[in-house]
């Protein structure tokens, strides 16, 4: 004899309005946190380079203060930049190459010296020997100097002395044998760094007055320092010896 046994029970499932509601949850809060996503990294960044600026901006200033030392943190300068009257001067720090043959003309590009010949303050390492120290005396000559002379503005481009070793690694510049001085490695462009500009003027006798303004980060490399392209931020720092 067969059995068979009958269920009441019913199958139930999701509608389709719950399904649609469902879904509708979900991609609110995608899109809740794909939107803040993006500000926290932004943040970060910014506090980091904020960081970054505030420590470089305290070290500049007792640098300064303390005179021209051969401190090691002064090879993160890029260039020194001085404008008198309208006269650009700039100093690089990018190492010529070794001179094998200091009495062959043929051997050195024409960017050198007129008759051919590298300075010899500049051959090899002998110009990075020097440099820490003539960064700070640069950036310490007075707005007006002392007996006339013009008025001197003073600008240095530098990579941050915290800042990542990828960063350091791709900052380093050389010079070429057209003459240009150019980043040993491809990337170096986007390395993170800031426009220094120093001003310093006598507000009494014995009494001076340092004003340090820093703008980042720079996004794009110009002929002069009034010409290159910085980011949002900036800060100035002043102190008085």
């Amino acid at each position: 004899m067969a059995m068979q046994l009958n269920s009441n029970k019913t199958r139930k499932g999701f509608t389709l309005a719950e399904v649609a509601i469902a879904l509708a949850i979900v991609a609110f809060g995608l899109v809740a946190v794909l939107g803040i996503l993006p500000m926290g990294v932004t943040v970060t960044r910014d506090n980091k380079e904020d960081t970054l600026i505030k420590n470089d901006a305290e070290y500049w200033m007792n640098a300064i203060r303390g005179g021209p030392l051969a401190l090691e943190a002064l090879n993160h300068v890029e260039w020194v930049e001085l404008d008198v009257n309208g006269q650009m001067f700039r100093a690089e720090y990018a190492p010529l190459m070794y001179d094998p043959w200091p009495d062959d003309p043929s051997i050195w590009p024409r960017f050198d010296t007129a008759d051919g010949l590298p300075p010899v303050e500049y051959r090899g390492t002998m110009k990075q020997a020097n440099w820490r120290t003539d960064v700070i005396g640069w950036l310490s000559t007075p707005d007006v100097p002392p007996g006339g002379g013009g008025v001197v503005i003073k600008y240095a481009k530098i990579r941050p002395f915290g800042n990542t070793i990828l960063n350091r690694q791709f900052g380093r510049k050389g010079v070429n044998t057209d003459g240009e001085v150019v980043y040993q490695n491809e990337g170096g462009d986007m390395t993170f760094s800031y426009l220094l500009q120093s001003n310093i003027r006598e507000v009494g006798p014995n009494f001076w007055e340092i004003k340090l303004t820093l703008k980042w980060p720079i996004i794009e490399e110009g002929a002069t320092a009034a010409t290159v392209k910085t980011g949002p931020g900036q800060r100035k720092f002043v102190a008085y010896i």
